[in-house]
């Protein structure tokens, strides 16, 4: 009867050990499960940054370009401006040699040139205008679309803080 009791005791023994060594494993795997989950979870949220990253620098290039492309379009503009002047002043020098008669001729010319010469640099600065206002527009929009990247990158890590706390 002992040796049965003794028996008993040591089967028990053994099942409380065989639970035992089961709970470990449960809890192995549940921790290995967790770390898994957030291993892909970090991944993601990697993947997530990346792609704001790269969208971002898409748009701050665009901006660029349209910054370059308008300063250009004012140089090119610059430099026809002087070369218009230039072409007044060598006008101008032309009108005080030839006599009155052609003088005459040639002021209506010039008034008609100055005119188209008007009517286009006011095209122009229309133009120039709109550049600019195009060119505000765009940093505006990236910066919009910047302090919204940001701001979802705040949220997105306000619930990942808050999931962790749960």
């Amino acid at each position: 009867m002992e040796q049965a009791l003794q028996t008993l005791q040591a089967d028990e023994v053994a099942a409380m050990r065989q639970g035992y060594a089961l709970d470990n494993d449960l809890k192995n795997m549940e921790s290995k499960m967790e770390d898994e989950a957030m291993d892909t979870h970090v991944m993601a949220w990697a993947d997530l940054e990346a792609k704001q990253t790269m969208e971002g620098e898409a748009m701050h290039k665009q901006w660029r370009q349209r910054q370059s492309d308008y300063d250009e379009l004012k140089q090119a503009e610059m430099e026809a401006l002087l070369t218009k002047q230039q072409h007044a002043t060598n006008a101008i020098h032309e009108n005080e040699v030839l006599d009155q008669d052609s003088m005459a001729k040639r002021h209506a010319l010039e008034q008609t040139i100055l005119q188209r010469k008007l009517a286009h640099d006011q095209e122009v600065r229309r133009s120039q205008a709109q550049m600019a206002r195009d060119v505000l527009a765009s940093k505006q929009t990236y910066e919009a679309n910047c302090l919204e990247l940001l701001h979802d990158r705040q949220r997105q890590n306000m619930r990942h803080k808050q999931q962790q706390t749960e």
